[in-house]
């Protein structure tokens, strides 16, 4: 550190050793020094020449059971392992460890911005090009994902990055519309002589009548063999055009804001249909926000023909809908968010490859972000990771009604979540 914790650092707590935006005496446990030292006005953790009283192993294991005594007891642990040493010895040796090795409890390292050495720095966001790519580390002393956090920075250092839809395919479309305003997809079609837009028309049209009858599983195996049907007859290029959506620069596809997606809203009757005819994951994250219910709502899986993908959209509760199971209409505004995709590759050695599927930070703000790669067909889904961001900035209280919601959600739930209050925005981190 640039000078030691004493009683002056302790009052002016000016210095930031490794400039990780977090002063070096808030990176110590003051709480656990004050209360090994006895407690006494917080004074007792200075000696008369104002330095840091800091306590022993032996010291730490008989008043906590945090984990500074294992921490500062890690590296002896080899040391009985040593070929020759005489047992009576080690112990003795081992006795003079616990109670003349001092310990700086700590909840981060103040002389290294990245204590866990994961990726994630200690007090800030790894910001790159002035972006946000990888959150404040939750847990300064755990590593989390660790090769996962270093292979997504390099890919958002040195990657390709979709941000904008491909000028090529806006052009198509323009064409489309000038041949017939109003029905821009189905001159596309027209255009390129591919299926009849009937089928999608017919499945949309069956989902929207049928979405109170969620108990009729005939209707729903109809509706999804409708759907598989018209995707097996379908290039990537048709299915995304029957989905109203784009490519980006780099060829990925994506949902666009304004879509007829959007007027249908979701309910778990649309999971049912798509899980028959697609192999994927979805995940729900509950919360009260204005006197009603909403849910982030991710998935990640293997879509017809459009490839691996995953996507993120945020609805809220329908309050009118009269059906057996709860529907959510789509949130009437757009907040920043974006979206990566990564395949998890076992290469038989110690750790895990990430390999980048795409990524898709939109300069558009979104509802519902997506992200498809058709060369990525029939793919093994158990490997997919997800890594998204929604930014509430400007709705605070919102992303303050899903934190609140979020101590109640599951462990295996929650560990998918990482919340940055600095510029209130959730991370989803979803790879199990």
């Amino acid at each position: 550190m640039n000078e030691p914790l004493n009683a002056d650092t302790h009052s002016s707590r000016i210095t930031d050793t490794d400039n990780d935006g977090l002063k070096d005496w808030d990176e110590v446990d003051e709480g656990f020094l004050y209360y090994i030292n006895g407690g006494n006005g917080g004074q007792s953790m200075f000696d008369d020449e104002g330095k840091l009283k800091l306590p022993t192993i032996r010291k730490c294991m008989s008043a906590t059971n945090k984990p500074y005594a294992e921490d500062g007891l890690k590296r002896f642990e080899l040391d009985s392992q040593v070929s020759g040493m005489p047992g009576t010895d080690f112990e003795k040796y081992f006795k003079n460890i616990l109670d003349t090795t001092l310990v700086l409890p700590i909840h981060s390292n103040p002389a290294n911005e990245d204590s866990d050495g994961d990726g994630l720095l200690d007090g800030k966001a790894v910001v790159i090009n002035g972006c946000a790519v990888a959150p404040k580390d939750p847990e300064p002393l755990k590593s989390n994902n660790e090769y996962l956090w270093k292979a997504h920075i390099n890919q958002m250092t040195s990657g390709k990055i979709g941000r904008e839809y491909s000028i090529e395919m806006l052009a198509l479309l323009t064409i489309a519309s000038i041949v017939e305003p109003g029905k821009t997809l189905m001159n596309t079609r027209k255009l390129l002589e591919k299926s009849p837009q009937s089928i999608v028309d017919s499945s949309i049209k069956a989902i929207l009548k049928n979405k109170n009858n969620i108990n009729s599983s005939n209707i729903f195996s109809s509706i999804a063999l409708t759907m598989k049907k018209s995707s097996t007859i379908l290039e990537p290029f048709d299915a995304a055009l029957f989905l109203n959506f784009l490519a980006d620069e780099n060829g990925i596809w994506h949902s666009q804001v304004d879509t007829w997606q959007r007027k249908m809203g979701f309910n778990e009757a649309y999971d049912v249909v798509f899980d028959k005819v697609s192999k994927m994951e979805t995940e729900r994250f509950y919360f009260n926000y204005n006197n009603s219910e909403h849910v982030l709502w991710t998935w990640k899986g293997d879509y017809w023909n459009l490839g691996a993908g995953t996507e993120i959209g945020l609805y809220q509760q329908d309050k009118s809908f009269t059906g057996s199971i709860k529907h959510y209409d789509s949130i009437d505004y757009e907040l920043p968010m974006t979206l990566h995709l990564y395949n998890a590759v076992d290469y038989l050695t110690p750790h895990k490859h990430y390999e980048n599927i795409f990524s898709w930070t939109p300069n558009e703000p979104q509802w519902w972000i997506t992200g498809f790669n058709s060369e990525y067909l029939s793919f093994d889904t158990d490997n997919l990771v997800t890594i998204g961001t929604v930014s509430f900035k400007g709705r605070e209280d919102m992303y303050e009604a899903l934190k609140k919601a979020s101590k109640d959600y599951k462990p295996e739930k929650l560990r998918n979540l990482i919340f940055d209050d600095a510029d209130s925005t959730v991370w989803l981190v979803w790879e199990e």
